[in-house]
């Protein structure tokens, strides 16, 4: 009975470890830019790929130097 429990507590522990995230963002994406405080940035390094190879701190500093609409998207999160 001990070796069933230890072999499915094991078995759930791999699954996950390994499983994919359910909630990940597709890539490319839009970022949300916050149109009520328009260039007001937190300094956390959070950082952002856009498309075209430029790594920024965070969604916000992206979103200065593009905007919501602009001709690049985010690539993905982490460094380029």
């Amino acid at each position: 009975m001990k070796l069933v429990i230890v072999l499915c507590a094991s078995m759930l522990l791999y699954l996950s470890a390994f499983s994919s995230p359910v909630n990940a963002t597709p890539a490319p994406y839009l970022p949300t830019c916050d149109t009520e405080h328009p260039g007001l940035c937190t300094k956390d390094y959070n950082p952002v790929c856009g498309t075209d190879g430029k790594t920024f701190a965070n969604e916000c500093s992206f979103c200065l130097e593009y905007g919501a609409s602009g001709p690049v998207l985010i690539a993905h999160a982490g460094e380029c």
